[in-house]
C-alpha cells in the first residue's frame, strides 16, 4: 500500500503549503497505482492532482480533475466521492462533466 502513504503524505504536503512535494506524491502514487492497476489509488491521486490544480489557481484542471475522479469513485462505488462531492460543492461546482 506504499500509494496509499504517497497520497497521504501529498495531502500533508498540501497542507503544509509545499505544492511542489504534493505534486510529486501524488504523481508516484498515481504511477504506483497504475503500475498495479489499483483504480481506487489512481481515483485517490487524481483527486489529490485536482487540489494542488486547485491551490496553483488552476481552476479549470483543478475541477475537471476532480470531475473525472468523481465519476470514477461513483462507478467503483467507494466513500472518497463524497469528500470530492463536497470538494467540488466548496467550489461551486456540480460534479456533473464539464460542457
Amino acid at each position: 500500500m506504499e500509494q496509499a502513504t504517497l497520497f497521504q503524505l501529498g495531502k500533508l504536503a498540501l497542507e503544509e503549503g509545499d505544492r511542489g512535494e504534493a505534486r510529486r506524491r501524488f504523481s508516484e502514487s498515481s504511477r504506483i497505482s497504475e503500475n498495479l492497476g489499483d483504480p481506487v489509488w489512481i481515483v485517490h491521486a487524481t483527486f489529490g492532482k485536482a487540489l494542488v490544480a486547485w491551490e496553483e489557481r488552476l481552476p479549470r484542471a483543478a475541477v475537471e480533475a476532480a470531475t473525472s475522479a468523481l465519476e470514477e469513485a461513483r462507478r467503483l462505488h467507494i466513500g472518497l466521492a463524497a469528500e470530492i462531492e463536497s470538494w467540488l460543492a466548496r467550489t461551486g461546482q456540480d460534479g456533473e462533466p464539464m460542457s
